[in-house]
């Protein structure tokens, strides 16, 4: 009797690895958060009681917080700004606008959307 090796199952489920991985990051999380607080809420010379001396300033309880907001403020505003000075005008000649289907980029016609839009198109040329 010959028994026939199939390969494994693909599946869309994550790994176990995952699990684990995401079970360690749980239980990091919680010890970072934990030792965060005691940091931030018990008194500098209670920390130096228990031989705890080597601790950043109580300044920074309240500045790593409040950093993480203004990080994320300040790269979506950069983004922004730097996608309105890339794409500036991009639009506006309809020759720009290519799709999918757009084989030829030599055999798109340039469409006078002046007309349309109420703008003169011979006082852009006479210029």
């Amino acid at each position: 009797m010959k028994t026939e090796v199939r390969p494994p199952l693909q599946t869309p489920n994550p790994l176990p690895s995952r699990g684990v991985y995401g079970f360690a990051l749980y239980l990091c999380a919680w010890v970072l958060l934990v030792l965060y607080l005691i940091w931030a809420f018990v008194p500098t010379s209670w920390l130096t009681a228990i031989h705890v001396t080597y601790v950043p300033a109580k300044y920074w309880a309240i500045v790593l917080p409040l950093l993480f907001p203004i990080v994320v403020t300040t790269f979506v505003c950069v983004v922004f700004g730097v996608n309105l000075i890339r794409f500036h005008r991009i639009f506006e000649n309809v020759a720009v606008v290519t799709n999918d289907f757009s084989d030829d980029v030599s055999a798109t016609k340039q469409i006078d959307l002046d007309g349309y839009f109420g703008r003169d198109s011979n006082k852009k040329h006479q210029e």
